[in-house]
């Protein structure tokens, strides 16, 4: 540490406001370091770029024969990890098995859970 302190010493976040509330052609203070003002043209130049540009941003991509899920074809390393594939998927009052198999469900007869 240098032994010298300062309580006028603005912190960055106090630098950062003052620099969004000053106009473009407002003359820069004395206090605000050149960094914050490069910063602050470049920040703006950007944004007058991504601002500008039109073209639609795309967040997937189409695959033609579908995706067929090779990572879930390995089998599970741990013990009982796969326990869940005999379990059924139910579907309405049906139960729906992997193996094809359908089973109704009685709704009327089933007791309060």
């Amino acid at each position: 540490m240098s032994g010298r302190t300062s309580t006028k010493r603005r912190s960055a976040a106090e630098l950062a406001v003052a620099v969004r509330q000053l106009p473009p052609e407002a003359p820069q203070p004395a206090l605000l370091p050149a960094l914050i003002v490069e910063r602050r043209r470049m920040l703006e130049a950007r944004l007058r770029l991504v601002q500008a540009d039109t073209t639609p941003i795309r967040t997937s991509t189409r695959v033609e024969d579908g995706y067929s899920c090779p990572e879930l074809s390995e089998p599970a390393v741990r013990l009982g990890a796969d326990d869940h594939m005999r379990l059924p998927s139910r579907r309405g009052d049906r139960l729906v098995y992997r193996d094809g198999r359908e089973v109704r469900v009685d709704l009327q007869h089933q007791g309060a859970a």
